[in-house]
């Protein structure tokens, strides 16, 4: 009834803020008792979905979402994290399927719409890919999955010289993502440019400078250039630290 329904969009608030903080397991019971006091909250499985998602319980992520979609067809979000599922089962028909559903919907969804461009990319369909992906950047798409796609698809070709132009155009238009900076850093390693790879790696430091991964990353690279001291500070710091 409407008192229900209102009890459980009071919890369902409540395991919204804790996921957007990061609270994953409290978001999780939130989410599970606003499903108890409304079995039909959609958008409460939907979030269950998210955080099995994010725990990488796919199986159970899956489940999710696929409830989601039996309850409300028409959750776009949720057909679209099932069609990512799909692409990671290795299915790339279904997910495409998925994307097609919801671009029928809404053919402006730039998550639909990169989804299936890493769907011609799992199916080695390299050039469509490019055209794809080129064509929705031109378009204006910014978000920097774009660009790591499209690089990926010049990779597949090998050719590096697209795959550098592409990634420093997303880091243009992206100038914090650690994705897109770390690929073209493990570029420029694959191509003996060690310098080119410090320099990135410094910066990618300066924007997650607790992150001691990057630290291990750049130690790794002066001690392969043959700078052994500044590798052992970098070592030591992170000892001394931690």
């Amino acid at each position: 009834d409407a008192t229900a329904i209102r009890a459980g969009d009071e919890v369902y608030n409540k395991g919204k803020s804790l996921y957007d903080k990061g609270d994953y397991v409290k978001a999780g019971l939130e989410f599970r008792n606003a499903i108890q006091i409304d079995p039909k909250f959609a958008d409460a499985y939907y979030m269950t979905g998210m955080i099995m998602f994010r725990q990488g319980n796919l199986n159970r992520a899956f489940g999710s979402f696929s409830k989601t979609v039996e309850l409300n067809p028409h959750h776009l979000n949720a057909q679209i994290e099932l069609g990512k599922l799909f692409l990671f089962g290795r299915t790339p028909d279904k997910a495409l399927e998925k994307a097609e559903l919801v671009l029928k919907a809404d053919p402006n969804n730039e998550d639909a719409s990169l989804l299936t461009g890493a769907v011609y990319i799992n199916r080695k369909e390299n050039e469509k890919a490019r055209q794809y992906l080129d064509g929705l950047i031109r378009k204006g798409t910014r978000r920097a999955d774009a660009y790591l796609l499209l690089s990926q698809a010049y990779m597949n070709s090998s050719d590096k010289n697209n795959v550098e132009k592409t990634l420093l155009a997303g880091i243009e238009a992206n100038p914090k993502s650690m994705q897109l900076h770390m690929t073209l850093a493990q570029l420029f390693m694959t191509s003996q440019r060690t310098e080119d790879a410090i320099s990135i790696v410094q910066k990618v430091i300066e924007f997650d400078p607790k992150n001691n991964s990057h630290n291990l990353t750049l130690a790794g690279l002066y001690w392969g250039s043959g700078k052994e001291q500044k590798a052992a500070e970098i070592i030591q710091a992170l000892i001394s630290s931690d």
